[in-house]
């Protein structure tokens, strides 16, 4: 039996909680710059953790959105390995932001009734 599996994405979820495509290279510097002011960057994998956000604001800085970078590394072919440490880096940053909007939002869907 075929499954058919539909994602809803849009502004309703995300607003005001997320930076726009365009700027999320900007939000991942600053993400980067919070690290080093936890004063534990002398920790082999938060170091690492900056480099590789820097590394993905750097790079994505030069393309209309991440998207578009994501794209081109494909596109060559012949980076398979940055192409892996643009989903690491991507997937960590999006855990970090969920983390901390779920921390300063707790309530945000506390009266939504769930059946």
């Amino acid at each position: 039996m075929r499954t058919n599996v539909t994602y809803l994405f849009g502004a309703g979820a995300s607003c005001q909680a997320l930076p726009l495509a365009k700027d999320v290279y900007k939000d991942i510097r600053i993400m980067a710059d919070d690290i080093t002011k936890t004063g534990k960057d002398s920790d082999q994998h938060i170091k690492a953790l900056y480099d590789d956000l820097m590394w993905l604001s750097s790079e994505s800085s030069e393309y209309a959105t991440i998207d578009t970078f994501a794209k081109s590394l494909f596109i060559r072919g012949d980076k398979q390995e940055d192409i892996t440490r643009l989903k690491k880096t991507l997937s960590i940053y999006f855990t970090i932001k969920q983390r901390i909007i779920n921390k300063d939002n707790s309530n945000r869907y506390g009266r939504i009734n769930y059946k």
